[in-house]
């Protein structure tokens, strides 16, 4: 059975991203700073070969099998994705895909 990695990816959103029609951020650590900073906690699922491991600096990253860090960002559709040496990588929402599996299993 194949091992599902789940991870919290903190979405953030400030009034001048609303303002402004910029895409939200996308964080690994809890934002300490919230007084100008909404954010809301989802669970992802990794794509397969990618783990979070923590910096030396004590924050949490995404690496991909080589090792290399992974960029965390928003892309299309304002939706988390990674980049690495070898493209962008969709990261799926866990609780949609709980959803969707129970829409299926439901159906049959």
């Amino acid at each position: 059975m194949k091992e599902i990695k789940t991870v919290t990816i903190y979405r953030c959103t400030s009034e001048s991203r609303c303002q402004f029609g910029r895409q939200d951020a996308f964080t690994l650590d809890e934002p300490q700073n919230i007084s100008r900073i909404w954010y809301d906690p989802e669970e992802y699922i990794l794509p397969d070969g990618f783990e979070v491991a923590e910096c030396v600096d004590g924050s949490s990253a995404i690496y991909n099998t080589a090792g290399e860090h992974c960029i965390l960002t928003a892309g299309y559709n304002n939706q988390p994705v990674l980049i690495d040496t070898t493209g962008i990588h969709a990261i799926k929402n866990a609780a949609a895909l709980r959803e969707q599996d129970n829409g299926e299993a439901a159906g049959k």
